[in-house]
C-alpha cells in the first residue's frame, strides 16, 4: 500500500512539477504581498486591529472550542475554496482564477502572521505558532495539491483542443477523486481549528504575556 502511494505522488511530482512550481510561487507571492499589506496600514488601522487580538489573547485560556456558528462558518469557507477551485479547473478559463485564489489565501496567511508579529513581537510569534500553524499543517498542502491538481486540469483541456486523442473523462474522474481527498482533508483542517487550535492557544496562554490597552 505504501509502495503504491510512493509510485502515485512520484508521477504527480514528475508529471506536473511545473504546476506545483507555479501554484507555490503564487502562493508565496501572496504572503509577501500580505506581509507589505500590513505596512500600508494606518496608525489607527494598526492600533484598531492591535486592541482586537490582545482582547483575543488575554481571554486565550478560557477558549475551549470555536462557537457553534463561527465553526460552521469556518468549514463552509474552507469547503467553498476547495469546491471553487474544483469548479474553475474544469476549463482552461479558469486558470487566472485558481491563480488569484491561491494568491488571496497566502496574502491573508502572510498578513496574519505579519501582523502578529508586529503588533506583539515574540508574543505575536508565539501565539501565530499556537492559533495559525496547527491548522495550517493541513490545510496548505491540501491547498497547494488541489490548486495542482485545479491547474493540471485546466491545462489539460486547452490541450484537449489540439489533440482529441486526450481522453477528457478518465481523466475527470482521477481528477473529482483526487479533489474529493483534498476536500476531506481540508474539512479535517476546519475541525483542527475550531476544537484542537483554541484548546492549545488556552494551554500557551500563560506564556503570551499581553497587555490590553
Amino acid at each position: 500500500m505504501w509502495k503504491a502511494w510512493t509510485v502515485f505522488w512520484r508521477n504527480c511530482w514528475r508529471q506536473n512539477w511545473p504546476q506545483y512550481l507555479l501554484v507555490l510561487a503564487v502562493f508565496l507571492a501572496g504572503a509577501v504581498f500580505g506581509v507589505f499589506g500590513v505596512n500600508h496600514l494606518s496608525v489607527g488601522q494598526f492600533e484598531e486591529l492591535s486592541k482586537h487580538v490582545q482582547a483575543y489573547a488575554a481571554q486565550a485560556d478560557q477558549l475551549s472550542a470555536i462557537p457553534a456558528g463561527a465553526a460552521g462558518g469556518k468549514i463552509f469557507t474552507d469547503i467553498l475554496v476547495i469546491i471553487l477551485l474544483y469548479i474553475f479547473g474544469l476549463s482552461f478559463v479558469g486558470i487566472p482564477f485558481i491563480l488569484v485564489l491561491i494568491f488571496i489565501r497566502g496574502f491573508i496567511l502572510g498578513f496574519a502572521i505579519s501582523f502578529l508579529t508586529q503588533s506583539m513581537a515574540a508574543n505575536g510569534l508565539l501565539l501565530a505558532a499556537v492559533s495559525i500553524l496547527p491548522q495550517n499543517l493541513l490545510y496548505l498542502p491540501a491547498l497547494i495539491f488541489g490548486g495542482t491538481a485545479a491547474l493540471s486540469f485546466a491545462l489539460l483541456s486547452l490541450r484537449r483542443y489540439t489533440n482529441f486523442r486526450i481522453k477528457l473523462l478518465s481523466c475527470l474522474v482521477s481528477y473529482t477523486a483526487i479533489m474529493a481527498v483534498v476536500l476531506a482533508v481540508a474539512v479535517c483542517a476546519g475541525l483542527v481549528e475550531i476544537y484542537f487550535t483554541p484548546w492549545l492557544t488556552g494551554v500557551s496562554s500563560g506564556l503570551i504575556e499581553t497587555t490590553v490597552s
